[in-house]
């Protein structure tokens, strides 16, 4: 368990730090563009924002990061709104009288779909651009009434639409499969496209769904139609700027890891548990450092049997003995003698010049070592220890 600290304590540490940046949050720090959800000005969508929370059975939040594949349910409500600051479709019409000195230069148009919004679109999600810009084909034309007529059987109770601007889509722009839903003077208003199992519908106007708007006429029911009931819906806000970190959580969770790191940290956890319960006897710390290998042992006993005689390797190892009992009891003279011949038992050791037969060695060798275990069996409080 000792070992495993500095582990739980880094891993502490992490998910500590993990916790903090996923609770951060940061969030754009500059005013609310026009036809942003949050903005409560006559150019904001507020109310329509609120609109859409007050209706039962409703789910309405703002998207505040860039759409990505996967993170917003399959059958989700995108609203973009989006309207230019400065309106070219007023000053440019689709007269064939006008000179080319006065027409705009031509802008690279941005595709119509991304390839995430592609993604929700084909897996049974709607995408409402309202936009005054919104890329692809489309060309507009301002030169449409001021009200709309419904061209496409669609939204019953729902026939015309009273337009704050002459705005239009040319027909011969939409895209192949882009039907149009709401026309006036010969251009598309709002066409819809299908795409998989979602569509996407496409609104010229986009003060449409503006505050100062949408009470009137029959924008709030247009706005109810074409969000439906029942269906989660998202307001764009990263188009205008209002962008927030949802941190690495969330990025996980949309890329399905979330079942993987359950499983990692039960995993984390039994790990713990298991190393803090001990399965029999504890593991001695204390590790032995001598050189007691057998491989050396016998080295050393090869070496002795060749450079000593058996009496001379008795009289080597008494001598180890007198030291030992010499250490341990602090014993010097005719005492520690005693003491030793106490301990052999009255065997006098030979002399290292002597001739030793192999049963007296055998002898010899025995007693000393009896006399090391007891000496070690005192060293330890055995009953050996009250020794005089």
């Amino acid at each position: 368990m000792k070992r495993a600290l500095p582990l739980l304590l880094a891993v502490t540490a992490f998910i500590g730090g993990a916790l903090i940046f996923i609770g951060r949050s940061r969030t754009a720090t500059h005013a609310f563009d026009d036809d942003s959800a949050a903005n409560t000005s006559p150019s904001g969508l507020s109310l329509a924002f609120a609109y859409l929370g007050h209706q039962p059975g409703s789910t309405v939040r703002m998207l505040t990061t860039p759409l990505r594949a996967g993170a917003l349910p399959r059958n989700a409500v995108l609203i973009r709104v989006e309207r230019s600051q400065v309106n070219d479709a007023k000053d440019s019409t689709s007269s064939d009288d006008d000179d080319d000195e006065t027409k705009p230069a031509p802008r690279a148009a941005k595709p119509l779909l991304s390839p995430a919004e592609d993604e929700l679109v084909r897996g049974g999600g709607r995408l409402i651009i309202a936009s005054d810009h919104p890329g692809g084909s489309l060309e507009l034309r301002g030169d449409a009434d001021r009200t709309a007529t419904k061209v496409f059987p669609i939204w019953p109770g729902l026939d015309s639409l009273v337009l704050p601007e002459t705005r239009g889509f040319a027909p011969r722009s939409l895209p192949r499969g882009m039907h149009t839903l709401f026309a006036a003077n010969g251009v598309a208003v709002i066409a819809r496209q299908t795409i998989g199992v979602g569509d996407v519908i496409v609104v010229s106007v986009p003060e449409l769904f503006e505050n100062q708007n949408i009470g009137t006429d029959h924008h709030l029911a247009l706005l109810a139609a074409l969000t439906e009931s029942g269906r989660p819906i998202y307001f764009d806000e990263a188009a205008h700027g209002l962008l927030s970190d949802e941190g690495a959580l969330a990025l996980l969770t949309e890329w399905r890891l979330g079942p993987l790191l359950i499983l990692a940290g039960i995993a984390a956890l039994l790990t713990f548990w298991r190393r803090s319960r001990r399965i029999g006897h504890a593991d001695d710390d204390d590790r032995d450092t001598r050189s007691d290998a057998i491989d050396l042992v016998a080295s050393l006993g090869a070496l002795y049997g060749r450079s000593t005689s058996a009496a001379g390797s008795i009289a080597l190892y008494h001598d180890a003995l007198v030291r030992s009992v010499a250490a341990q009891s602090g014993l010097r003279g005719d005492a520690l003698h005693r003491r030793v011949a106490d301990l052999l038992h009255g065997t006098t050791p030979p002399a290292a010049s002597d001739t030793l037969a192999a049963p007296a060695f055998q002898h010899q060798l025995t007693r000393i070592n009896d006399a090391f275990r007891t000496l070690e069996r005192t060293a330890k409080g055995g009953h050996d220890a009250n020794h005089r």
